[in-house]
C-alpha cells in the first residue's frame, strides 16, 4: 500500500473543492485590498466608537442581538489593530469574492478580478474599518452570508441546512448582511430564468425560489432561537438602540412603511454623489450616470439573453424575471424592512454593491456572434463598454475610499495638536494636580478645513473633536488622565454667574476654577 503524507492528502481533497481558478482569484482579490485600504491599515485614526474599544472584546454584541460577535472578535485578539483586523478583514472579504464569482458562474479572469476589486473597494468597507475594533468580525459575517447563498443554491437538503446555519451565524455576528445573501440568491434566480437552466419548467422554478425563501428563513429562525436561548442564559437584556429590542415586533403598516422605505433608498443610493444635486453624498461627481451607465448595459444584455433565449414565448417565466427585477432592489435594502428605516447608515447597505458588479456578469457571458460583421462590431462595443463601466466604478470605489482615510488622517492631526494645546493650558492652571476635578463645558469648536465625507463612521472636523469617548481618547493617545466631574456637578456650574461671564475657548479666561473645579468652557 502507497504510503501518503497526510499533507498531500489534505492538498488533494482541498483541490477538488477549490479551483486553481479560485486560488488565483483569491490571491489576487486579497492584495488588491491590502493596497486600497493600506492607508488605513498603517494608521490608527479617530472614531468615537472604536476609541471607546480600543481594548475592546466587543463585549456589548449579544445586548445588540450579535451572539456571535465576541467569539469572532477573540480570533483577531479582542484588541482593535489597524494591521491585524486589516489583514484579516482583507481575508474575509476575498474569501467573500471567491464565494459570489463562484455563486454567479463567473469564469474569466478579467471580469472576476474586475469584480473582485469593485468588492473590496466598495465606500462601504471604509465606514465598516472606522469602526476598527469591529471589522474584521463584521466582515467575517459578509463572508458567511456570502458562503450560506452559495450552500442554499446547491440545492440538496444537507448542503441547504449548512447555507442556513451558516446565515444564523453571519446574523450572529451582524444582522445586516442577511439582505446579501437574500440579494445573491434573487441575482443567481435572475441568471437562471435568463440562461434557462428549468428548460421552460416555471413550476421547478418556482419551487426553487420557493426552496430559497424557506431556507433563508430557516437561518433567520435559527439566529432568533439562538438569541433567545443565549438571552435567558445570560440575563442579558436587548438594548432599545436600532430598534433592536423590538427586533420581529412589527404591524402590517410598519412593514409597508418600510419596504416603501426600502426602495427610497436604492433611489438614493444610485442618485448619490457631491455635485449640486446632494451635497450630502459621499460618491463623486458622475455617479448617478455611472450606475445609469451599468444598469443599461446590465438590464440590456438580460433583454439580448431573453430574446436569444426566447424567453418572452413563455410568458410565465417572463413574469417571473420581471417580478425578480421588481424585487431586486428591495433585497438590497432589505435592511430598512429588517430596522427602523432611521437607523440605516453606511454600515449596513453593503448589498448595494452587487447592481454595480452586475456588467461583470454580462462581460463574462459576453460572446462574439458566429457570423454578421454589424453583430460582432456591436458585440464588441458591448465589451468595450462594459469593461469601461467596471474599470470607472472601481475606480470611483478606490478614490472614495482613500479620500475618507485622507480625511480622517487630517483631522486626526487637528484634533490631537487642539487637545495638546489645552492641556498644556489646563496643567498650567493655578492649582492644578494630577488629583484636581476638571470640567470641559461645551462642544469644543476648531478651524478645521477638512469637508465632511458624508460616511459613517469618517469623523472630520468638529465631529472627531467631541466625540462621547473623549476621556478614552486623552487617555490613549496623550497619556492623559482627568478627575473629570459628573454631568450634576456641570450643571451645578453652569448654573453659577462666574461661568455665564466666561468667554469661550480659547480666549483668554476661559479657563477657571469654579466651586473648586477646573472648568474649561468650550461654547
Amino acid at each position: 500500500m502507497e504510503h501518503v503524507n497526510p499533507l498531500d492528502h489534505m492538498g488533494d481533497k482541498l483541490r477538488r473543492y477549490v479551483t486553481r481558478f479560485d486560488r488565483i482569484l483569491f490571491v489576487c482579490v486579497f492584495g488588491m485590498a491590502i493596497l486600497v485600504h493600506l492607508y488605513m491599515f498603517t494608521h490608527k485614526f479617530i472614531n468615537h466608537d472604536d476609541v471607546g474599544g480600543l481594548y475592546s472584546s466587543c463585549g456589548f454584541g449579544l445586548s445588540s442581538g450579535r451572539w456571535l460577535l465576541h467569539f469572532a472578535a477573540t480570533l483577531t485578539g479582542s484588541f482593535s489593530s489597524s494591521w491585524v483586523n486589516g489583514v484579516a478583514g482583507s481575508l474575509y472579504m476575498a474569501a467573500a469574492a471567491v464565494l459570489i464569482t463562484r455563486l454567479f458562474r463567473v469564469r474569466r479572469y478579467v471580469p472576476a478580478l474586475l469584480m473582485g476589486l469593485c468588492l473590496v473597494s466598495f465606500p462601504v468597507l471604509a465606514s465598516t474599518y472606522a469602526y476598527m475594533f469591529s471589522s474584521s468580525p463584521y466582515l467575517f459575517a459578509l463572508m458567511l452570508a456570502a458562503l450560506g447563498a452559495l450552500l442554499i443554491r446547491q440545492e440538496t437538503i444537507p448542503a441547504m441546512l449548512a447555507g442556513s446555519v451558516a446565515i444564523a451565524l453571519s446574523m450572529g455576528c451582524y444582522q445586516a448582511y442577511f439582505a446579501l445573501a437574500a440579494t445573491l440568491l434573487v441575482v443567481v434566480l435572475g441568471l437562471d430564468l435568463l440562461e434557462d437552466c428549468f428548460g421552460g419548467n416555471w413550476k421547478a422554478f418556482l419551487l426553487t425560489g420557493i426552496k430559497y425563501v424557506l431556507f433563508l428563513g430557516l437561518g433567520m429562525v435559527l439566529y432568533l432561537v439562538i438569541l433567545k436561548v443565549r438571552l435567558w442564559m445570560t440575563g442579558v437584556e436587548l438594548v432599545s438602540y436600532q430598534g433592536i429590542s423590538s427586533m420581529g415586533q412589527i404591524t402590517l403598516g410598519q412593514l409597508l412603511q418600510r419596504i416603501v422605505a426600502a426602495y427610497k433608498g436604492f433611489a438614493k443610493f444610485c442618485l448619490d454623489h457631491q455635485g449640486t444635486v446632494n451635497q450630502n453624498g459621499i460618491f463623486l461627481t458622475g455617479f448617478p450616470v455611472l450606475v445609469f451607465l451599468s444598469g443599461c448595459l446590465s438590464l440590456g444584455c438580460a433583454a439580448v439573453a431573453a430574446v436569444t433565449g426566447k424567453l418572452f414565448r413563455r410568458p410565465v417565466m417572463m413574469a417571473f424575471l420581471l417580478l425578480l427585477m421588481a424585487i431586486f432592489p428591495l433585497a438590497t435594502c432589505l435592511v430598512y424592512v429588517m430596522t427602523e428605516p432611521l437607523f440605516v447608515h453606511h454600515v449596513m447597505i453593503y448589498p448595494l454593491v452587487i447592481p454595480l458588479i452586475l456588467p461583470a456578469i454580462a462581460l463574462d457571458r459576453l460572446t462574439l456572434p458566429a457570423g454578421g460583421r454589424v453583430r460582432r462590431q456591436a458585440a464588441l462595443l458591448t465589451a468595450a463598454a462594459l469593461l469601461a463601466v467596471l474599470i470607472a466604478t472601481a475606480y470611483q470605489f478606490v478614490m472614495v475610499t482613500n479620500r475618507a482615510y485622507f480625511y480622517m488622517e487630517i483631522t486626526y492631526e487637528n484634533v490631537y495638536a487642539f487637545y495638546t494645546k489645552l492641556e498644556t493650558k489646563v496643567e498650567l492652571h493655578e492649582g492644578f494636580t494630577p488629583d484636581a476635578p476638571v470640567a470641559f463645558i461645551g462642544t469644543a469648536s476648531m478651524d478645521s478645513y477638512v469637508p465632511n465625507a458624508n460616511m459613517t463612521g469618517i469623523m472630520t472636523g468638529n465631529q472627531a473633536l467631541n466625540i462621547y469617548s473623549l476621556g478614552h481618547y486623552l487617555m490613549y493617545f496623550h497619556g492623559t488622565r482627568y478627575n473629570f466631574v459628573s454631568p450634576e456637578k456641570e450643571a451645578e456650574i453652569m448654573a453659577t454667574g462666574e461661568f455665564q461671564q466666561m468667554p469661550v475657548y480659547p480666549a483668554a479666561g476661559s479657563i477657571q476654577t469654579i466651586n473648586g473645579v477646573i472648568t474649561v468652557r468650550l461654547s
